[in-house]
C-alpha cells in the first residue's frame, strides 16, 4: 500500500513526464508557419479541453457558470497573469533553443518569491537570496556568448534568439504573479473555480494574436494542415492531461517537494527535442543550466528540511500527551476516553459536550477526576509515570 507522500511523488512525475514532450511539440510545426497563428490555435485547443474537464468536475455547465460569477475580480487576476504564460512559454520555445527557453522559464520559483515579497509581505529567507545570485550567475552564462563575441542576431539560425529569450524570462515572471495570485486569492475565496482562470487566460491569449496578426497584416495561411492541426491539437492534450495529475500531486506532497519534480521538465523537454529534431544546446547553456538547476534544487531541498524541521517543533492538535501516575488503576480504555477528550473530539465547535452513553461518560469522569487529583508538585513527584499518546499507554 503506497503512502499519501509516495502517491504525491507518482503523480507529479506522470504529469511532469506527460508535459515534456510540449517543447517537441511548439517546434514540430513546419518552420514555415507563423508563430502567432501556432500560439493562437494551441490556446484554443487548450481552451477547449480545459473547459470540457472543468465541466466534467463541476458537474454541468450552468454549476460553473455561477461559479464564475461569483468569483469574476479573481479569477480576471489569476487569468492576466495566466495569459502571459499562455503566450510567452509557446512563442519563446519557438524564437530560441528549447533549452535556454525551459531553463530561463524554470526561473519561476524565484520570481515567485520575490513577488510574494513584494507585495503580499513575504519574508525573503537567506536561501532563496543566495539562489537569486546563483540564478543571475547562470543567466549571465548563458547569454555570455553573444555579449562576448558580439555576433548579430541574423548570423543565428534563430534570428529572434535573444528576443525569444526575454519572452522566456517574461514567461517565468508570469508564472511567479500565477502562482502569487493563486494563494492570495484562495486565501479570499475559499470556494474558487481556479480552472476557469486557465480557460479565460487562454482564450485572451488567442485573442491577443489573432488580434495582432490582423493588426500587422500577416497572413492567416496554414502551409501544412494536416501537420499543424495534429501537432496543435496534441498540445492541448497533453497540457490538460498533465494538470489533470498537477491538480491532485500537491494535496499529497508540499510545494518544495511539487517545485522539485518540476524542475525535471527542464531536463526532459530538451531531451525529447534533440531526440526527434537534433537540435543539441551550447556548452555555454549546459554550463549555465547545470548551475541553475542545481541552484533550484538545492533552494527546494533546503525549503523542504527546513519545513519538515518546523513541522517535528510545532506541536499538533490531534495530539495530547497526559501525565498519569501507573498505579492510579485506570484501564486502557478509559484513558482512550480521556485521550479524546483532550484532543476535542469529544466537543462541538461551539464548545458544548457531544451526548455520550452513562457508561462512557462516568468513565470519563472517572479519568478526569483522577488526572484532576495528579496535579502534583514537580519538585516531590509520586513516582515514576507513564506516557499516553492518543490514548495509547507507551
Amino acid at each position: 500500500m503506497l503512502s499519501d507522500r509516495a502517491r504525491g511523488f507518482i503523480y507529479g512525475i506522470v504529469g511532469v513526464v506527460i508535459v515534456s514532450p510540449d517543447a517537441l511539440l511548439c517546434r514540430l510545426p513546419s518552420p514555415d508557419e507563423d508563430y502567432l497563428l501556432i500560439t493562437a490555435c494551441r490556446c484554443m485547443w487548450i481552451c477547449l479541453f480545459s473547459t470540457l474537464t472543468s465541466i466534467a468536475k463541476s458537474g454541468g455547465a450552468w454549476t460553473l457558470l455561477r461559479q464564475a460569477r461569483a468569483h469574476i475580480r479573481p479569477l480576471l487576476l489569476i487569468a492576466g497573469c495566466s495569459t502571459v504564460t499562455g503566450l510567452g512559454f509557446p512563442i519563446s520555445l519557438q524564437l530560441t533553443g528549447s533549452a535556454e527557453a525551459l531553463l530561463l522559464i524554470s526561473l519561476n520559483p524565484l520570481w515567485g518569491a520575490l513577488i510574494g515579497w513584494r507585495f503580499l509581505g513575504d519574508v525573503l529567507p537567506l536561501r532563496t537570496k543566495v539562489a537569486l545570485a546563483g540564478a543571475i550567475l547562470s543567466i549571465g552564462l548563458i547569454f555570455s556568448p553573444r555579449v562576448i563575441s558580439g555576433a548579430a542576431e541574423h548570423t543565428s539560425p534563430r534570428p529572434n534568439r535573444l528576443a525569444g529569450d526575454l519572452i522566456a524570462i517574461g514567461t517565468g515572471v508570469g508564472l511567479g504573479g500565477f502562482g502569487n495570485a493563486v494563494r492570495f486569492c484562495r486565501q479570499r475565496h475559499r470556494e474558487l473555480p481556479t480552472q476557469v482562470g486557465q480557460i479565460l487566460s487562454n482564450a485572451a491569449a488567442a485573442s491577443v494574436c489573432m488580434l495582432t496578426m490582423a493588426a500587422t497584416s500577416r497572413p492567416f495561411v496554414i502551409r501544412e494542415p494536416g501537420r499543424f492541426w495534429g501537432t496543435t491539437c496534441l498540445m492541448g492534450v497533453v497540457i490538460n492531461a498533465a494538470y489533470l495529475f498537477f491538480n491532485v500531486a500537491p494535496k499529497f506532497i508540499n510545494a518544495a517537494e511539487f517545485g522539485i519534480i518540476c524542475l525535471l521538465e527542464a531536463v526532459l523537454g530538451p531531451l525529447w527535442v534533440f531526440a526527434f529534431i537534433g537540435e543539441a544546446p551550447s556548452p555555454w547553456t549546459l554550463g549555465g543550466g547545470t548551475l541553475l538547476l542545481t541552484t533550484l534544487a538545492a533552494h527546494e531541498l533546503v525549503t523542504l528540511l527546513t519545513t519538515r524541521a518546523q513541522t517535528r517543533k510545532a506541536p499538533t492538535r490531534t495530539q495530547s500527551v497526559v501525565e498519569l501516575p501507573p498505579t492510579m488503576g485506570v484501564e486502557p480504555s478509559q484513558l482512550a476516553a480521556a485521550a479524546t477528550l483532550a484532543s476535542g473530539a469529544g466537543v462541538h465547535g461551539d464548545g458544548s459536550s457531544r451526548l455520550m452513553p452513562g457508561s462512557l461518560r462516568s468513565d470519563c469522569d472517572r479519568v478526569d477526576d483522577a488526572v484532576k487529583s495528579t496535579c502534583w508538585d514537580h519538585e516531590n513527584p509520586l513516582g515514576p509515570t507513564s506516557k499516553v499518546v492518543a490514548g495509547e499507554r507507551v
